[in-house]
């Protein structure tokens, strides 16, 4: 009998499923599902051949209760989303949501399984998010990965871990946080800002991947200014085409009026094309501050860099 014992021990730990791999950049382990692999642009999983992916984003300062109360129908639908179903899980000792919803993205139905799990202190938001047509083969694996996330707060990041660009501080803006593949730079490393009028930077990579600009790499920057939400009525002053760490990139500079202040902003974007999509850049400060630190935002953009392989 005790031989029995053993043979059954022996084969069933001998069969154990793979170890959770960590998300790159987190504090988040999954069971990631066949196929999928590393992403580069983003925290996550990517299946090519679908178009289907997996990313994670910490929201460090956002309590769990106050990001979930926002999920509602009324919510979700201004964000473009519809609705499916929403329960409530326990991801080890944190309380989260799943939601089940719809999303177009240009010609494409998207279905998601987003989880959202926390505490007090930050927010983890694990998206699965692939082509409607895939949804009988992609849906049941990827609720499974995304539900068998686990939270490591142990885990000790680097910065820039994760991240497909470096930059360097420049003046008295220094590094502040990181969301997301988005990096702030603030006075003093100051983050939140008390005053929404104070100067800072934001440098950031795009989320997909085998991406080229629609139409222009002048016609996507002006585009993307556009979609600027804390500023109305920009006016474009001056820009350029330029070349940061050898790739093609797009300089404009212009003012706009703070959508909460009404104060008249100074602001500048640059897009940096890379192979597989672009680094944006933008920096902010009042229109009375801009000759103050004109020079350290032109330091900060200098220096953006495509990250060695290897490093993210």
């Amino acid at each position: 009998m005790k031989r029995c014992l053993l043979l059954i021990f022996l084969f069933m730990t001998s069969h154990q499923l793979p170890a959770k791999q960590r998300i790159t950049g987190t504090q988040i382990l999954i069971d990631p599902p066949a196929e999928f692999e590393p992403a580069a642009q983003f925290n996550g999983y990517l299946m090519r051949s679908t178009g289907a992916s997996i990313m994670v984003t910490t929201m460090d300062g956002a309590p769990f209760e106050q990001v979930s109360a926002g999920f509602t129908e009324q919510g979700l639908s201004s964000r473009g989303m519809r609705l499916i179903s929403q329960e409530k899980v326990m991801l080890g000792e944190h309380p989260g949501v799943l939601l089940e919803v719809t999303q177009p993205s240009r010609d494409t139905l998207f279905q998601k399984w987003m989880l959202a799990f926390g505490d007090d202190s930050a927010t983890i938001l694990v998206v699965a998010s692939y082509p409607q047509q895939f949804a009988d083969t992609l849906s049941p694996q990827l609720r499974a990965s995304v539900l068998s996330s686990e939270w490591n707060q142990t885990l000790q990041l680097d910065f820039f871990d994760s991240l497909p660009f470096r930059l360097d501080e420049a003046g008295d803006l220094k590094l502040a946080k990181k969301v997301g593949s988005n990096v702030f730079l603030t006075q003093s490393g100051v983050f939140p800002q008390p005053d929404n009028r104070a100067p800072f930077v934001v440098v950031g990579a795009s989320a997909s991947e085998d991406w080229t600009p629609p139409g222009s790499a002048r016609d996507y920057a002006h585009a993307r200014l556009e979609k600027t939400e804390i500023l109305k009525d920009i006016a474009v002053q001056d820009e350029k085409p330029l070349t940061i760490d050898g790739l093609n990139s797009y300089l404009i500079s212009a003012t706009g009026t703070d959508v909460d202040s009404g104060a008249l902003t100074y602001i500048e974007q640059c897009l940096i094309y890379t192979p597989d999509g672009y680094f944006i850049y933008q920096a902010m400060v009042a229109e009375e501050q801009r000759d103050r630190y004109q020079r350290a935002f032109t330091e900060i953009l200098l220096s953006i860099r495509t990250a060695d392989p290897g490093t993210h």
